[in-house]
């Protein structure tokens, strides 16, 4: 079996709230992308920005949105891996040495969702027995306390590779 993969970028299903960034919605690109990449595992990593001060998504909705993905992998004939976004550091994210206040797209309520997030996706793959993997235990946020260190790339690629060998 040759293994193709597809994936989706940005929110689950929610558009961007600047009108001049159209492709954040992941849903709008996901159908698209299993029908022309045809992949044999859809790597599905989405989450945080629908945590975004300007969309305030409950993390039950988020779970329900990425549901959506499975259930049309599924109908695609494609297996889903749904992977668990990091979770913030709030140090990082709320230091305004660091980033502007201004620039701050997450709020409290933003990180507690967001921290709840890992296990209420891990619950519902275990449901319905969808392949699961946490970005926690491999990746750490960098100084910006959102985004991921070199070193976090690198462990979550080593280890995601070989959960993807194991599926395939």
């Amino acid at each position: 079996m040759s293994l193709r993969r597809g994936w989706a970028v940005g929110r689950t299903d929610l558009d961007h709230p600047n009108p001049a960034k159209p492709s954040r919605n992941g849903w709008m690109y996901f159908p698209p992308c299993l029908a022309s990449h045809q992949p044999d595992i859809a790597i599905i990593m989405l989450g945080t920005n629908d945590a975004q001060i300007c969309h305030q998504r409950p993390v039950e909705a988020i779970v329900t949105a990425l549901a959506r993905y499975v259930t049309y992998c599924h109908e695609s004939d494609v297996t889903p891996l749904l992977v668990a976004p990091l979770i913030p550091d709030p140090t990082g994210l709320f230091n305004e040495a660091i980033v502007p206040r201004s620039a701050w797209h997450f709020d409290d309520t933003a990180v507690a969702t967001l921290t709840a997030l890992p296990e209420k996706i891990r619950t519902y793959a275990a449901k319905h027995g969808v392949a699961f993997f946490d970005a926690n235990t491999y990746a750490e946020a960098g100084v910006d306390g959102l985004h991921w260190t070199a070193a976090g790339h690198e462990r979550f690629a080593r280890a995601i590779a070989q959960m993807i060998h194991e599926i395939a």
